[in-house]
């Protein structure tokens, strides 16, 4: 079936960023067609059950195919990740002298292949950062269902310990002694209060956030708790940045739960396809499995006003503007000699993306073992520091553990997620954090068992360089980035909104069906 000859706005990739930017157009009554190469929604941000993480690595080996066109170079066929590295370590089926109940083998877990919801790129929501505030202002929340997070961890003394988060934990917690607790809570009180201007902020603005909590000869326990696990910083965190991380965790907490994180139920995926739905609903058009064959900048000389032209099949549509996502377009080589961009902005190769590297994890048993997962539990949080002697750029790993009560794995099963900075290889990089909280043997009780690993690479795109120099209406979004949540992601989406539609209202809220009078 033919598609409108005319659109406002094209969006060429389901990722989260240029989702969010195709909803805000949608929303304002600006006509959006919403195409993607892929059979899936999401591109980097998308959830596949377990036996369609298979695919990752068939389509690893695939040479791209570049379709290059007025300069612009379009990836045909987006393989969304790299160095993919996939690892069963249980047998492919049970002796037959053993229970096939009690034994884990590949055959009893892919026969719950289904039950699975196992994220590309994982990430947590602050009760009070910009992702959660944005779905209740645009109501757009009613499309997910959120859990808050159990429980924040930390790796003390070679054992997974319970962070204590809210006052009541403080005081509950058998960690720390009653002189402790005392301590912890002025100390996040005096976090609190400190603030630009102040005395005790002016004193410290040249100290690092390490040095400011080992000044106050707080016990080694508490600088723990603070440095690594609630400002989830590192050595080299500026007294600054350290202050505001631990005033961000304290201002989400108890919105929602003890902790100050939520995750969307049955994954992550779920949030780009919450956006898509708002786009659908005002009358955005989605087509799967459609690349563009050709783009031309024809500045609107066809008489219709739009100033690029898009051939889709057989069929040639008009636009206003395109948001490209990231891995649906590759900007390099020189354009300053090619005829076909006469006349329009100079295009200067974007900086090079950095990249994350990902291990995703099937285990037994939860870390920390049963005692530290009192209730089941749902999701955890652990933030591993970078090895001594590392970079200031690194931040470590980042751990999310997921029990069947997020919806995103069968009962008897953990999906532990890890996430760090790429630098050689992803099993390479995320193996030092790996063996600190995980192993393969069977007979090692103090942690779970890897019966099934999965690394690999994602790009992880930064703001490009004079990114406002590509031809007039051509536009790029970027990410995931290395962050814990959406922060980056939803302030690029804005921006591109803005700059396509500078006097227009961001994602005003949608009405409810009973408040919509015909």
């Amino acid at each position: 079936e033919d598609l409108p000859k005319e659109f406002d706005l094209t969006v060429i990739g389901t990722g989260l960023t240029e989702s969010i930017v195709a909803a805000a157009a949608s929303r304002i009554g600006k006509s959006v067609l919403h195409l993607d190469v892929n059979e899936y929604y999401g591109s980097y941000w998308a959830s596949f059950n377990l036996k369609n993480l298979q695919k990752l690595k068939d389509e690893c080996g695939e040479q791209k195919e570049i379709l290059e066109t007025n300069g612009i170079q379009l990836w045909r066929n987006t393989n969304q990740v790299q160095n993919v590295q996939i690892s069963w370590h249980v047998p492919e089926r049970a002796e037959e002298e053993a229970d096939p109940v009690e034994t884990w083998t590949q055959e009893r877990i892919l026969k719950d292949s289904h039950k699975f919801n196992i994220d590309l790129a994982p990430k947590l929501l602050f009760a009070r950062g910009s992702m959660v505030e944005l779905l209740i202002s645009s109501n757009i929340c009613r499309y997910a269902e959120f859990r808050s997070v159990d429980r924040i961890t930390t790796l003390y003394e070679d054992a997974i310990k319970t962070v204590p988060c809210s006052r009541s934990d403080v005081f509950n917690t058998k960690e720390v002694s009653m002189v402790e607790k005392r301590i912890l809570m002025k100390m996040l009180e005096t976090c609190m209060q400190c603030e630009e201007g102040n005395e005790e902020f002016e004193y410290h603005r040249e100290s690092t956030f390490l040095q400011y909590l080992e000044g106050k000869r707080l016990p080694q326990k508490l600088i723990h708790y603070l440095l690594d696990a609630i400002s989830m910083s590192n050595v080299h965190t500026s007294f600054e940045e350290g202050i505001q991380r631990v005033r961000r965790f304290i201002d989400s907490l108890g919105r929602y739960g003890n902790t100050p994180f939520l995750f969307p139920m049955y994954g992550c995926g779920e949030l780009p396809q919450c956006f898509c739905r708002l786009c659908a609903v005002f009358g955005g058009i989605y087509c799967l499995r459609r690349p563009i064959e050709h783009i031309t900048m024809d500045n609107g000389q066809q008489g219709d006003g739009k100033r690029l032209a898009m051939q889709i099949g057989d069929q040639v549509i008009h636009t206003d503007n395109i948001v490209f996502g990231s891995g649906t377009i590759s900007i390099t080589g020189d354009y300053q000699n090619r005829s076909c961009l006469a006349g329009l902005p100079e295009m200067i190769m974007p900086r090079k993306c950095g990249n994350m590297s990902r291990g995703i994890f099937l285990v037994d048993s939860p870390l920390g073992g049963a005692t530290e997962n009192t209730g089941g539990g749902g999701v955890t949080l652990l933030k591993l520091p970078p090895a001594p002697g590392v970079t200031a750029d690194k931040q470590g790993a980042f751990v999310i553990q997921l029990s069947h009560h997020s919806g995103t794995c069968p009962p008897g099963l953990h999906v532990i997620h890890m996430t760090c900075d790429a630098d050689i290889d992803p099993r390479l990089d995320l193996q030092p954090f790996v063996d600190q909280i995980l192993t393969t043997e069977a007979d090692v009780e103090a942690k779970p068992r890897i019966l099934y690993s999965l690394y690999f690479t994602i790009p992880q795109c930064f703001k490009c360089d004079n990114y406002e120099k590509l031809p007039e209406g051509v536009h790029l979004a970027c990410g995931p980035y290395l962050e814990l949540d959406y922060d980056t992601s939803i302030s690029q989406g804005r921006e591109l909104f803005l700059q396509i539609y500078p006097n227009e209202e961001f994602l005003p809220r949608c009405p409810e069906p009973e408040e919509i009078v015909l």
